[in-house]
């Protein structure tokens, strides 16, 4: 299941907190960082189950010049690290709203 938080973070009432996935599931934090003067992207990765206890993370640096990249390698490597793991039940939570619509529209929000 792709979730898209972006309107919990957009609120003006957000709290900076994890909130945990149902029982039973995983979470996935995905998010970039663009620094357009130096044409470098940072994406990280968390993965979490329900009880928050820390499963898993990644990070990176990727040569582009867009910042939908680095929302879009985030959730890769995100689903690619729930793969490998064999991960059931995943939420994937990002706060890119073209790259989540994205993803929704063509059908692959489910892992």
């Amino acid at each position: 299941m792709l979730h898209n938080d972006l309107h919990r973070r957009n609120s003006p009432n957000h709290e900076d907190s994890w909130k945990a996935p149902p029982s039973g599931w995983i979470k996935i934090n995905c998010d970039g960082s663009f620094k357009p003067s130096l044409g470098k992207i940072g994406f990280g990765v968390v993965i979490r189950d329900h009880d928050g206890l820390l499963l898993d993370e990644k990070n990176g640096v990727v040569n582009a010049d867009c910042p939908l990249v680095v929302e879009t390698q985030a959730i890769k490597e995100g689903t690619h690290l729930a793969l490998m793991k064999k991960l059931d039940d995943v939420e994937i939570e990002t706060d890119s709203p073209l790259v989540y619509s994205d993803i929704v529209s063509t059908g692959k929000g489910k892992i």
